[in-house]
């Protein structure tokens, strides 16, 4: 994670047996693309900034390329440094989305990126500037232990992409109780499901609503790719039809 980053701290290339480009019109193909793009294999990919440091210098190589296309002259090299305490703060932009908009974007596209910098956010709220994941953990894990009272649960980021993160099946649909009056920001990819899917390698899970009732479906091995929406419409055709049969 980075507080200054750009394109969801991804870079989006095309790469061919000519060479390499940008995947997108709207982005520059930059040094630190190339750099990352070269041990990738041919095709479209796009790739997570892993280094804070390294996604900085992508941020200020897409700036100085948009600053050139507009035709104002840019000079110096790219560095990381600190800046001297006591500077006045120059602007401030505020974003025009609402946090709903912002959430159903979210969850709809999976972006873990935004889901980890708004658990940021919520720490830097509860303790202060600067944000950082300590914070974020002991705010999520006092205001989880004082809502519902759980045992044997961790959360150590935002995204659900740590395996250290714990929450049994039956926690989530506690949760999911909770949840229910925002179900609609929920994905839905038919008529009567509203669920989000979660994987990791050798892991699947699949949690939401089956005609608002909440379900959570935690898969510990490798599965099929389509096998938790397979659960979730038999489970659906259950809740319509109680007397149909589960094949």
């Amino acid at each position: 994670m980075a507080a200054l980053a750009a394109n969801f701290n991804t870079v989006n290339v095309r790469k061919t047996a000519r060479g390499i480009r940008s995947a997108e019109p709207q982005t520059p193909l930059t040094d630190v693309a190339r750099e990352i793009a070269r041990n990738l294999k041919n095709g479209r990919q796009r790739v997570n900034i892993r280094d804070s440091r390294l996604s900085a210098r992508y941020f200020g190589e897409i700036l100085r390329a948009k600053l050139q296309e507009q035709d104002i002259e840019v000079t110096g090299s790219i560095s990381n440094q600190l800046l001297p305490g006591g500077i006045p703060l120059y602007y401030r932009h505020m974003s025009s989305h609402t946090l709903e908009t912002v959430l159903r974007a979210m969850l709809r596209y999976s972006t873990n990126f935004i889901a980890n910098q708004l658990f940021l956010a919520l720490g830097a709220e509860a303790g202060g500037a600067p944000a950082d994941f300590e914070k974020s953990r002991r705010y999520a894990q006092q205001r989880i232990a004082s809502r519902f009272h759980w045992q044997g649960f961790t959360m150590v980021e935002g995204s659900g992409l740590s395996r250290r993160n714990r929450i049994s099946a039956r926690q989530m649909v506690t949760l999911l109780e909770a949840f229910r009056p925002y179900r609609g920001l929920l994905p839905s990819p038919e008529t009567g499901i509203q669920a989000k899917t979660g994987t990791l390698k050798g892991i699947s899970s699949y949690a939401g609503y089956l005609e608002s009732r909440p379900f959570a479906l935690f898969i510990n091995q490798p599965a099929a790719y389509g096998l938790r929406l397979r659960v979730a419409r038999e489970l659906l055709a259950r809740i319509r039809k109680p007397s149909a049969p589960v094949r």
